[in-house]
């Protein structure tokens, strides 16, 4: 069953008389259990996706069903309630670390928040801190990249439906990159995720690759399916140097 579907969704943005046209007809749809990615040159309209998605934006024509209803018979909190989203710079808040972790979920049981900090690769991190989880975060003990883990940590924490990121891993070494895919992965199989890729070098197992352009979805497949058929994925894993 789909968690979100788009039906022909359509959205233009106007600046004075000009017309852009940011969403085309466009269909997807997001499942449980799938690890979805949306992939497109810049403009293609990936980031007007994930604002639809979270009911920031509505759309002019087509529509959006969550579960099955449509986004305008739901309150925005309830649509939002089902998504954690995870942005490509995402700042710690002022605070504790447990503080960020469980912002979204003051409840989370330290098993939990001990299993999710050695899912991130954080925990060894956290073991030389001075007060370990309630030591105050500054710019002095946290990198960008464990500020990135954190993000994740905290939106793995929540438990939601469906976890959104937009191109999580930028700021990660190779050993976290890969920890922090197979911990999305593995969390696709519960849930839904959807990952929105500026470099797609760990997305490749995706169950389902939405390829953007001009705010159209002009193909989908699976990475083996888009390499052998379309055209505009094959330049992009191409410029991306992906391993194929």
């Amino acid at each position: 069953m789909s968690y979100i579907r788009f039906h022909e969704v359509g959205r233009e943005y106007r600046t004075g008389e000009v017309v852009v046209e940011a969403l085309k007809k466009v269909s997807f749809e997001i499942e449980r259990g799938k690890f979805t990615l949306i992939v497109g040159p810049s403009g293609a309209g990936k980031t007007t996706m994930l604002s639809a998605m979270l009911d920031f934006i509505q759309p002019e024509h087509g529509e959006i069903r969550l579960n099955g209803t449509p986004y305008p018979g739901l309150a925005p909190d309830e649509i939002r309630a089902h998504f954690a989203y995870v942005e490509q710079e995402t700042p710690t808040l002022p605070g504790t670390l447990r503080d960020n972790l469980t912002l979204a979920n003051p409840g989370a049981t330290p098993e939990d928040i001990d299993t999710v900090l050695k899912t991130v690769r954080l925990d060894e991190h956290v073991a030389i801190l001075p007060q370990g989880l309630d030591t105050e975060l500054t710019d002095t003990n946290v990198s960008g990249g464990q500020r990135q883990r954190i993000a994740l940590a905290r939106a793995l924490l929540a438990k939601p439906d469906i976890l959104l990121l937009d191109e999580v891993t930028a700021q990660l070494d190779g050993i976290s990159e890969g920890a922090i895919h197979d911990a999305i992965t593995d969390y696709a199989t519960r849930h839904a995720v959807v990952t929105v890729a500026h470099r797609l070098s760990t997305v490749v197992d995706a169950d389902n690759i939405a390829v953007m352009q001009a705010g159209r979805i002009i193909a989908q497949g699976t990475h083996h399916q888009l390499m052998t058929d379309n055209p505009l994925y094959q330049q992009l894993v191409a410029a991306l140097s992906l391993d194929k």
